[in-house]
C-alpha cells in the first residue's frame, strides 16, 4: 500500500469522530451471523477500527487479534477493552500488508467492510488463505457498486467537471466477483449471501454526505485538487492543506471558496 494512499485512508478515519454509531455497528455485525464460531478458535480480525466484531466475538472464542493501522481507531478499541475488561482480544496497530503471520496460525480470519480498500484483493485473499489452519474459515463483508452515493458522486464528477471517478468497490461488488477472487485464492466451500444494509437519509443529512475526500488504490483523479492551494476564511488562501487540516477547518465553517471539489453546498 502506497504511503499517500495510506495516509489518505488514516486520515479519513482518524476524523471518523462519530464511527461508533448505531448504524455502523448495525452494518458490521451483520457479519457475526456468518460465523461458526467455538471456544476453541484463534481469530483474526483484519481493519478491526474500533473493534466492532473483535468485541462481539471474544466471549464465543478462544483469542482475537485485532489489527487497524489507524492509531485512533485502536485507541478506541483499547478503550473498549479496558471499560469491558475483556482480556482475549489483542490489538496491533499496524499495515495488515505488513505482516507475516506463520502459517497455519488462525481457525478464523474476518473483516468487515474493508476489503475493498486493499490495493491487491488477489494478494490479500492468498496471504489469508495460508495463515488459515486446515479447516479454517475466511469471512468478510463489502459494498456493491451502489453504496454511499458513489453513483451519484461519480455522475456529478462526470457531468460537472469532465472526469470519471473510479468505484472503490468495483473489483469485488457482485457475488460473482467475490466467488471468483476467492476460488483463485485456493479456497472451497464458498457461499456468499446478499443482504440490503441501506437506510433512508434525511434530506439535510444527505447534502452533507460528501465533503469532496475520495482515495482509491490505484487511480485517484482528485489527488491533484488534494494538493491545490484554497480559499478559506480560516487560512492563509495560499496555504496548501493536508486532508485532515481542509476537513477541521471545513467543519469550523471556515471555508469561503473553492474551484475544486472540496466546497459542498
Amino acid at each position: 500500500m502506497s504511503n499517500d494512499y495510506q495516509r489518505q485512508v488514516i486520515d479519513f478515519y482518524a476524523l471518523r469522530h462519530d464511527y461508533d454509531n448505531d448504524f455502523t455497528q448495525a452494518r458490521a455485525l451483520k457479519l457475526v451471523n456468518y460465523l461458526y464460531l467455538q471456544k476453541s478458535q484463534s481469530v483474526l480480525d483484519v481493519a478491526t477500527g474500533t473493534g466492532f466484531i473483535a468485541v462481539a466475538i471474544a466471549p464465543k472464542v478462544k483469542s482475537v487479534i485485532g489489527v487497524d493501522f489507524t492509531p485512533e481507531m485502536i485507541a478506541r478499541a483499547e478503550k473498549k477493552l479496558e471499560a469491558l475488561n475483556i482480556e482475549n482480544i489483542d490489538l496491533i496497530n499496524a499495515d495488515i500488508a505488513a505482516i507475516d503471520f506463520a502459517e497455519s496460525s488462525f481457525d478464523l480470519i474476518t473483516c468487515s467492510l474493508a476489503i475493498a480498500l486493499f490495493p491487491d484483493i488477489p494478494q490479500v485473499l492468498a496471504k489469508w488463505y495460508q495463515w488459515l489452519k486446515k479447516g479454517g474459515s475466511v469471512a468478510f463483508s463489502c459494498n456493491n457498486l451502489e453504496s454511499h452515493f458513489l453513483p451519484l458522486i461519480s455522475g456529478v464528477c462526470r457531468e460537472t467537471y469532465g472526469f470519471e471517478l473510479p468505484n472503490l468497490h468495483t473489483p469485488i461488488a457482485t457475488p460473482e466477483k467475490c466467488h471468483q477472487l476467492l476460488e483463485n485464492a485456493g479456497f472451497t466451500n464458498i457461499s456468499v449471501n446478499v443482504e440490503q444494509l441501506g437506510r433512508y437519509l434525511p434530506l439535510e443529512t444527505a447534502k452533507n454526505f460528501w465533503y469532496g475526500q475520495y482515495f482509491h488504490p490505484q487511480d485517484n483523479p482528485l489527488d491533484l485538487a488534494t494538493r491545490s492551494p484554497i480559499g478559506c476564511r480560516n487560512c492563509d488562501s495560499s496555504e496548501q492543506l493536508s486532508p485532515r487540516n481542509r476537513e477541521k477547518c471545513h467543519r469550523s465553517g471556515g471555508m469561503a471558496r473553492c474551484n475544486h471539489l472540496f466546497y459542498h453546498c
